[in-house]
């Protein structure tokens, strides 16, 4: 929900949403609202840019905003994608089979929100607890379901220094949340090869050091940022145990503030653009281009950063 002491804000920007009725009157032109980016010393750079499509969202109802959020970035991925939506392929839960219905229903019919309920529906048949219709829920909750892998994505174990190891756990989820550990970007909390385990060794009692092997990464990933201060990369590399390195784009960013989630798509060819169920509803807002590296993508119109969102290429 947004607070009372946002509603002029909101006035403001949905005075510059792209509606059907202006986009008729633009010729299907959008220009962006100002946004806070990084100190540039060209004085030619502007703020507002033009762009000739306007992706697509998901208006809030009901306590949607996760839902809307991760949805119209991943909707935006399945519109992108090839014909065979290989972001989707290796990622088979029953939350994401539903999801990749919702979303090819969508396309026939173009009824974005009541596909959407639908899908909340079918997620509240799968976990009651975390996901009832019309309360509010998690979007680490959302991403559990729709990253779950039916193998194994993450290996954790520890070792100490005469090599002798003991399992952790394993995960079977592209969805990461973040550890006790601070990381300046999500490459050195990807690189980070070992942390310490408080642990000792029940063989020599030497001390134990806690690794991590990347065993087989889906097309899709997610990390939960502990704060702004974690930068999503744009782009992100993995080396899994067999020696294959894997390279990954930023997709999107989901943001949170004022018991409210909203989103960032990025799109393969660098543009970002802002979606908030309840100011921009269907239509999203061009931020600029990440290529430019003068967007900020720690905090969007007031919300801090939350969970950044990758796609193999």
């Amino acid at each position: 929900m947004v607070q009372k002491s946002d509603t002029i804000t909101q006035k403001r920007v949905h005075d510059l949403i792209m509606t059907p009725e202006k986009q008729r009157n633009t010729a299907g032109y959008v220009m962006s609202p100002p946004r806070k980016s990084k100190k540039s010393q060209n004085t030619n750079n502007t703020h507002q840019q033009i762009c000739n499509h306007v992706p697509e969202g998901f208006a809030w109802s009901d306590n949607s905003c996760a839902y809307d959020s991760v949805m119209t970035i991943l909707f935006s991925l399945w519109t992108s994608d090839n014909l065979q939506h290989e972001a989707f392929s290796d990622i088979t839960s029953n939350a994401s089979m539903a999801l990749q219905q919702t979303f090819a229903n969508i396309i026939d019919d173009q009824e974005f929100e009541k596909h959407r309920d639908m899908f909340r529906h079918a997620l509240e048949t799968i976990d009651s607890q975390s996901h009832r219709f019309g309360e509010i829920t998690a979007v680490g909750s959302l991403l559990h379901h729709l990253l779950a892998t039916d193998h194994e994505t993450t290996r954790i174990h520890n070792r100490c220094s005469n090599n002798h190891t003991e399992p952790v756990h394993s995960i079977s989820s592209g969805h990461f949340q973040p550890g006790t550990e601070a990381h300046r970007s999500i490459q050195q909390w990807v690189d980070l090869p070992s942390s310490y385990a408080c642990r000792r060794c029940r063989v020599c009692s030497d001390p134990y050091a806690q690794f991590v092997d990347y065993v087989d990464f889906p097309q899709m990933i997610a990390f939960k940022v502990r704060d702004k201060l974690t930068t999503l990369d744009p782009f992100v590399s993995v080396k899994q145990v067999t020696g294959t390195v894997l390279k990954y784009r930023l997709a999107g960013i989901v943001y949170f503030g004022d018991v409210h989630f909203v989103a960032c798509i990025i799109r393969q060819d660098g543009q970002i653009w802002f979606h908030d169920g309840i100011t921009t509803r269907r239509n999203l807002l061009y931020e600029g281009s990440i290529a430019s590296g003068l967007i900020d993508l720690s905090s969007a119109h007031s919300k801090d950063v939350h969970t950044g969102i990758y796609c193999r290429i």
